[in-house]
């Protein structure tokens, strides 16, 4: 599940307005980088397996879509992500005991829009915009309870201009990777559970993160670029599974919108999404169907196994892109 994008991967983004030239002379990349999406196999994931019988499980269908609040919320930044080392014993009750995540907001409470200001010619208002923007990308990706599902991800392809919804929709189903080794699924986009594989604990997901404003480019080329760098924490087991297969999924998301008036000179600013590192911590590694597929104890075997120094997958210290592959982590 890692890659940039293959198959039907766009040129780049519409003429940016009164600037007339495309991404690739305005910011670096031509086309959006489905990331270096890394995926990581926990290590000792029988000692996370909890020993309680009861649950409050709610199955991914079951609840009400999150991405339906796109409200600004207050503004502020969180405090960085403490390592953890030592996995707990997962009650259901309180999944997120004993790991940096119990100090986390709850779902899009946790995506915070900082202070605007005018960056590069760009002005608070519309870097405000811009904020609020990605934060409802951010929301239909990652805590939309259709999307979760493995079901149809509608509500984040309504969010993107015309072509490079048109890309993203042609990607969606596509399987294996490219000749670089990426996954070729626009799926990888997307915190999206294999359909019928994986239930949710309860009612919360962890979020943690901020976003960050500058201006890309040159003289009246530049556009306005939000990176936002989150984690979302999924407590889960097993579908139709018993207490034995309860773990946490800790998707790292590194999303860059760069803003333009891509398709209407003088009009408001568009996305384009241009980067998307990063990835699931605790799935498995070597499926490249854009799906994320947890690695339950007692589970399938990963066809590739993870390697390098395990690292926490709550550091957000250094890029995604640093940990390529299948990386061991300390655990979820």
């Amino acid at each position: 599940m890692t890659g940039t994008g293959g198959g039907g991967r766009p040129d780049g983004p519409p003429d940016a307005g009164n600037s007339g030239k495309r991404l690739a002379q305005l910011a670096g990349p031509a086309s959006p980088r489905r990331g270096r999406r890394a995926v990581y196999l926990t290590i000792g994931l029988a000692l996370i397996a909890a020993i309680f019988a009861s649950s409050s499980r709610l199955h991914l269908s079951g609840h009400r879509a999150a991405n339906q609040d796109d409200t600004p919320v207050t503004n502020g930044t969180t405090r960085a992500a403490q390592p953890t080392v030592t996995p707990v014993l997962f009650n259901p009750a309180d999944p997120f005991a004993g790991t940096p995540a119990a100090g986390y907001a709850d779902g899009a409470d946790g995506i915070l829009i900082p202070a605007a200001h005018a960056v590069g010619g760009y002005s608070a208002t519309q870097v405000r915009a811009a904020y609020r923007e990605v934060r409802r990308i951010l929301i239909a990706a990652h805590l939309n309870r259709s999307v979760l599902a493995g079901r149809s991800p509608a509500a984040f392809a309504s969010l993107l201009i015309q072509e490079q919804r048109s890309w993203f929709d042609r990607n969606l189903d596509k399987q294996g990777i490219d000749r670089h080794g990426n996954a070729r699924s626009s799926r990888t986009w997307l915190t999206s559970f294999a359909p019928g594989t994986t239930d949710l604990i309860g009612a919360v997901i962890k979020v943690h993160g901020r976003m960050t404003a500058a201006a890309q480019g040159s003289g009246n080329s530049r556009v306005l670029s939000i990176r936002a760098d989150y984690l979302f924490v999924y407590p889960v087991q097993q579908a139709g599974g018993d207490a034995s297969t309860r773990m946490r999924i800790v998707a790292r998301t590194v999303l860059t919108v760069q803003f333009a008036t891509w398709n209407d000179p003088g009009g408001p600013l568009q996305p384009w999404v241009s980067d998307v590192l990063g990835g699931p911590a605790g799935g498995i590694c070597g499926i490249n169907d854009g799906f994320v597929h947890p690695a339950f104890p007692g589970g399938p075997q990963s066809p590739v196994q993870p390697s390098g120094a395990p690292i926490s997958p709550y550091d957000q210290s250094s890029p995604p892109s640093t940990h390529r592959g299948c990386q061991s982590i300390t655990g979820t």
